[in-house]
């Protein structure tokens, strides 16, 4: 019997190492998703930065010399593998700057993981909250932790920043090992953290990295930081930048992602939410932020969450049909659809923009028009000879108007194709236009609903 159950064990080991789940520990085992749901914690710092939380709350609790520079994947798994090559939801939790957890925050991955398969990237990063501080011999854990006079601070703004570009770079150098796809890499923050992941999407400090990012989501943030509501907002305002809310415009501009939309910069694509009852101001964040990337002609997005607030439209996430999740999961499909890469062996000569396919093109049963456009943008060369071209894909109607833009950013030499749904158009012809570099071209197309 012994002999029996020593071998059977072993089957069990060597089949789940070779077959299955080798990879991470199994999380929400009593959840009814799609795939099953697993997780791996990682440190994305070369060494550990130690932090104790003396608040009074459950969570704080448990983070006495806690490494705050960590974060943990979540992947698919169908019964028989792990789900390869997803497209990556780099996840920024909120609370302030001061609060939160990313642990407190795996719930997000019972829709973006448990149901759509995708790989999700929860993220640590260094809180700027008073009470909390370095785990050092003054502070190494919550009953030890009185020496007010020695004890230091854990973070001031821009240590959050640093630590998610640290994590992000991280999840480019790591995350195709572990289900990811680095061509499909979404950054999504919730209240601070969509102000990190916005700020980081757009500072020119993070340029080389930011090239990565295929859409930025942007849910409840704050985008110009002296505007806040300073009721609201001044506490965690005061605890996260060295000159405080007031009289405080030169550190608080640095910080504020509508500082850097402007001309002659290369952006991702946004996408920006806010619930009906929101936080005081953030809806006003919000517009203020859509306008300004709106005016400078970048790609940007808005919805409106009826029925939530500030708290519920994130925690949500845990349930696919509810309508934050549908929106958002929306959105970063139709990032994924429209837009490809197609490799080839030899990288273009000159640009060309190709007639769509199919031409006329039908809107079908499920309801939807669509036909692929098809451009190639050159390498440097006599004619060309910048290392990118900015590109522009623009769709208009027959009498001029734009009906849609397609493509606005900055491109490196190769072949792209792009969906174009026309679902909401009426019957008609339409003109597509190319501009990169000193390139234009236009092209007809007949659309028949």
């Amino acid at each position: 019997m012994k002999l029996k159950n020593a071998i059977f064990f072993l089957h069990v080991v060597l089949t789940t190492t070779l077959f299955g789940q080798s990879w991470g520990t199994q999380v929400f085992q009593n959840a009814e998703t799609t795939y099953d749901i697993y997780k791996k914690n990682f440190s994305y710092a070369d060494s550990t930065f130690l932090i104790t939380d003396i608040r009074d709350d459950s969570v704080a609790a448990e983070i006495n010399s806690f490494n705050i520079q960590n974060l943990s994947v979540f992947r698919a798994y169908d019964g028989a593998n792990f789900l390869p090559n997803q497209p990556v939801i780099f996840f920024v939790h909120g609370g302030g700057w001061t609060d939160g957890y990313a642990s407190m925050y795996d719930f997000v991955s019972l829709s973006l993981t448990g149901e759509k398969g995708w790989t999700v990237v929860n993220v640590d990063y260094r809180l700027t909250s008073d009470s909390v501080f370095i785990a050092d011999e003054y502070c190494p854990d919550r009953l030890t932790c009185f020496d007010t006079l020695n004890r230091k601070k854990a973070a001031w703004y821009p240590d959050n920043l640093n630590d998610a570009a640290g994590a992000f770079k991280w999840t480019l150098e790591n995350i195709s090992e572990n289900g990811g796809d680095t061509s499909k890499v979404f950054i999504f923050g919730h209240s601070a953290g969509a102000h990190i992941a916005a700020l980081f999407s757009v500072h020119p400090n993070f340029e080389n990295l930011r090239n990565y990012i295929k859409g930025s989501v942007c849910m409840s943030g704050g985008y110009e930081v002296k505007t806040l509501n300073a009721p609201t907002f001044a506490s965690s305002v005061n605890q996260t930048f060295h000159g405080g809310y007031t009289n405080n415009d030169a550190e608080l501009d640095e910080a504020s992602p509508i500082t850097y939309v402007e001309s002659g910069t290369s952006l991702p694509p946004f996408y920006l939410l806010h619930s009906q009852f929101d936080l005081l101001s953030l809806a006003q964040q919000k517009i203020l932020f859509f306008n300004k990337l709106s005016l400078f002609g970048f790609d940007v997005e808005q919805d409106y969450l009826p029925g939530y607030n500030h708290v519920s439209e994130i925690s949500v996430f845990s349930q696919i049909d509810s309508l934050p999740v549908k929106l958002v999961t929306e959105y970063i499909q139709k990032r994924l659809d429209i837009l490809s890469y197609i490799p080839d062996d030899e990288t273009p000569r000159e640009f060309e923009l190709k007639q769509n396919f199919p031409n006329p093109f039908f809107k079908n049963s499920e309801g939807n028009g669509t036909t692929t456009i098809k451009y190639s943008i050159p390498i440097a060369g006599d004619n060309f000879t910048s290392e990118t071209a900015k590109v522009i894909l623009k769709v208009y109607d027959v009498l001029g108007r734009e009906v849609a833009t397609l493509v606005n950013k900055e491109q490196t030499p190769g072949a792209y194709e792009i969906v174009f749904n026309a679902a909401n158009l009426p019957s008609g012809i339409y003109f597509y236009s190319l501009t990169a570099g000193n390139f234009i071209r236009a092209k007809k197309m007949i659309f028949i609903r």
